[in-house]
């Protein structure tokens, strides 16, 4: 009898579990939901990161040296862009020397040098971007300067054909659109 009794008290407690674990939950009506937080933008400019270029060029029979140095300059003028972003401008620094280690050309280019060939609008929203050789072309070193948007994501940027002659002379020339441009892409200016 006992055994009985033991079987159908368990019995009755495996009956009683199982209409319990059965039985419907009751679902919460509150919604939980995260808020969407604003974008604050940053009152602090941002900076393209430095570049150093250096390269060995053989010029009118002998070894020249180039050195092209890009640096957030904070001493200009901080540039807000189209979105409201601010920036830091850029100093980049050519610099020619002879195989002799003395200085053949050595000039600071900022966005200015180039104001005149673009809208002073253009100007106000942009950076100093870039500076590449180009080659040797006869008797003169070619560059290619670059101002613009400081966004990496974006194309918006202006060309501008830089050719340093052998008496040390400068000239700017404005860059062409594709749809424009001649055969070497530049419009003297």
């Amino acid at each position: 009898m006992r055994k009985i009794n033991i079987l159908t008290v368990l019995a009755a407690i495996a009956v009683s579990m199982s209409i319990t674990s059965c039985k419907e939950k009751k679902e919460s009506e509150v919604i939980i939901t995260k808020m969407p937080v604003a974008e604050v933008k940053s009152n602090t400019p941002t900076q393209l990161q430095d570049f150093d270029y250096k390269e060995d060029i053989e010029w009118l029979g002998k070894t020249y040296s180039l050195t092209i140095a890009r640096r957030t300059d904070q001493s200009l003028p901080v540039v807000t862009d189209e979105n409201g972003n601010k920036n830091y401008d850029n100093r980049i620094t050519l610099r020619v020397s002879r195989y002799d280690d003395t200085v053949f050309f050595s000039k600071d280019f900022t966005k200015n040098e180039f104001a005149q060939h673009c809208e002073q609008s253009y100007i106000g929203k942009s950076v100093m971007l870039g500076f590449v050789f180009e080659g040797v072309e006869g008797d003169n070193l070619v560059f290619t300067a670059t101002i613009g948007s400081p966004d990496i994501l974006s194309e918006d940027y202006m060309p501008f054909r830089i050719t340093l002659s052998r008496l040390g002379n400068l000239s700017i020339s404005k860059g062409k659109s594709n749809e424009t441009a001649d055969s070497d892409g530049y419009d003297e200016v």
